[in-house]
């Protein structure tokens, strides 16, 4: 779990690329952790990352958020491993796998679509965004949504390397729409501390960013 942010002179001429370096940053470190399931093999190195971090260094480096704020969220996640992966994995599962209803879905047309199903309006506006864009799908399968909040916090450091122009809209008409509601919802279904840090600070982090790019966001009438 690389939490260095590269150093960027600041001047007037950088001050937006170092933004969204940090957003990039940002969306790099913390997708894992929506995208798989601690004990998958896809995950080990993120996780095994986080059980040696040094979380004081980490926070004072963490963009956006503040260095306090960061700590707290860091070391709920840290702590929370010193038991084991199984209780992670075990309420990952039961936040956005199932079998079971899912706690906190992570598809946002689930929260915003009127009838709370994937592939809904927000998933197609999407998909005709990326297109128009050139932007390739990250998903594997066709049958996979692709607001899946994990696959659009790794798009960030994607658009700030390949198409840094767009990274403002992506983040307004895609991602801050439904993203607080989102993390939210898991700080109301989850007592497990790993997921109250990541929430906590990956809301914070994004709210921060918006603040930071002066992103101004019109909010759907959420539906779930």
């Amino acid at each position: 779990m690389e939490t260095t942010v590269p150093d960027t002179p600041c001047t007037a001429d950088n001050q937006d690329a170092a933004l969204l370096t940090n957003i990039g940053f940002i969306g790099q470190v913390l997708s894992v952790f929506f995208l798989f399931d601690p004990q998958q093999s896809t995950a080990h190195e993120a996780y095994d990352a986080l059980e040696t971090l040094d979380v004081q260094e980490a926070a004072a480096g963490w963009p956006f958020v503040d260095e306090t704020y960061a700590q707290e969220c860091l070391a709920l996640m840290k702590d929370s491993l010193k038991g084991g992966k199984q209780s992670i994995g075990d309420e990952y599962r039961r936040l956005f796998v199932g079998p079971f209803k899912k706690a906190a879905p992570l598809w946002g047309s689930v929260y915003t679509d009127k009838y709370c199903s994937v592939f809904g309006e927000s998933t197609l506006a999407l998909l005709d965004w990326m297109q128009t864009n050139g932007i390739q799908r990250m998903c594997e399968g066709e049958a996979d949504p692709d607001d899946h909040f994990g696959v659009l916090l790794a798009m960030l450091p994607m658009l700030v390397s390949q198409k840094p122009e767009l990274v403002k809209e992506f983040l307004q008409e895609h991602v801050l729409t439904w993203s607080s509601h989102f993390l939210d919802a898991i700080l109301r279904e989850t007592t497990q501390p790993f997921f109250i840090g990541l929430a906590r600070l990956t809301k914070a982090s994004l709210e921060r960013a918006q603040d930071a790019l002066s992103i101004k966001v019109t909010y759907p009438a959420f539906c779930r």
